[in-house]
């Protein structure tokens, strides 16, 4: 058994409906390795499903985390004063 089948075997026996969240921040740069977070979240909802429960899957961009870098195209005069 494939350990995320193992996950949602878990929490179906707390209850038979979850919304499985996933997301990243956008304040830095969007990569690659985000991907794993929306695959994870996606499969988890399939075991879910598969298992007799109910799962819908959200997954969001956290735009509150704060600006730590002027991400590239943008320069850096004019924004500035947002980091942080």
């Amino acid at each position: 058994m494939h350990w995320i089948d193992q996950k949602a075997r878990k929490i179906l026996k707390r209850k038979e409906k979850h919304v499985v969240a996933s997301g990243i921040s956008i304040s830095g740069h969007i990569h690659i390795g985000h991907s794993n977070d929306v695959f994870i979240a996606d499969a988890v909802s399939k075991a879910v499903d598969e298992q007799g429960g109910e799962a819908k899957v959200i997954w969001y961009s956290d735009d509150f985390d704060p600006l730590r870098r002027i991400p590239w195209p943008l320069k850096e005069e004019g924004y500035k004063e947002h980091l942080g």
